[in-house]
C-alpha cells in the first residue's frame, strides 16, 4: 500500500507538502499539486480513512443495532439507512443482536470504545470490585441453611394465597 511518505520521497517533497497538495490546499502552487497528484494516481495511492478519521475525529460511520435480520421491516429499514448514508458519505456498521439485551450491549460498546478511540481518548479505566470476603465451611453451610429455609417458607405461604 503506498503512503503519503513514499509518494513525497517520489516527488521530492515533505509528506505535509504531499497532504496538502491531495486536498487541493491554496499555499501549493498549481505545478506542484498537478505533479504529486499525477504520481499519487500512478502509484496508485488510496487514502486511508483510518488516518482521516484520526485527524478530523470524526469516523464518518454509522453503528446500527438491530434485534434480528429476518425481520422483513427491519431488513427494510437497514436498507434505507445504509442508501442515505452511502449517499452522504458514511458507511454502516451493522449487528443483529437476535433479541438478546447482553448482546445489544456489546455492541454498543463496541462501537463506543471505536469513537473513542477515533477521537484519541483513553480507555475507560475499569472500577476494581473489592474481593468478597472467604467464608468459613460453617459459615457457608449457614447460610445455606438459611436460604433453604427462605425457601421453604416461600412454598408454604404460596399455598395459602
Amino acid at each position: 500500500m503506498v503512503s503519503i511518505k513514499d509518494i513525497a520521497q517520489e516527488a521530492g517533497v515533505s509528506p505535509s507538502t504531499v497532504s496538502r497538495a491531495l486536498h487541493n490546499h491554496p499555499q501549493i502552487s498549481t505545478e506542484t499539486g498537478e505533479r504529486v497528484q499525477r504520481l499519487a494516481q500512478e502509484m496508485g495511492y488510496t487514502p486511508s480513512l483510518l488516518a482521516r478519521s484520526l485527524v478530523t475525529q470524526d469516523t464518518a460511520t454509522i453503528g446500527l443495532v438491530i434485534t434480528y435480520t429476518a425481520d422483513p421491516f427491519l431488513s427494510r429499514l437497514v436498507q434505507g439507512v445504509e442508501e442515505t448514508a452511502r449517499n452522504n458519505g458514511y458507511s454502516v456498521f451493522l449487528s443483529s443482536s437476535y433479541r438478546n439485551y447482553e448482546r445489544e450491549l456489546e455492541a454498543e460498546r463496541a462501537v463506543a470504545r471505536a469513537v473513542r478511540e477515533v477521537r484519541g481518548e483513553r480507555p475507560r479505566a475499569r472500577k476494581a470490585r473489592p474481593a468478597a470476603p472467604r467464608l468459613t465451611k460453617k459459615e457457608r453451610a449457614k447460610k445455606k441453611a438459611a436460604a433453604a429455609r427462605a425457601k421453604r417458607r416461600a412454598r408454604i405461604l404460596a399455598k395459602f394465597r
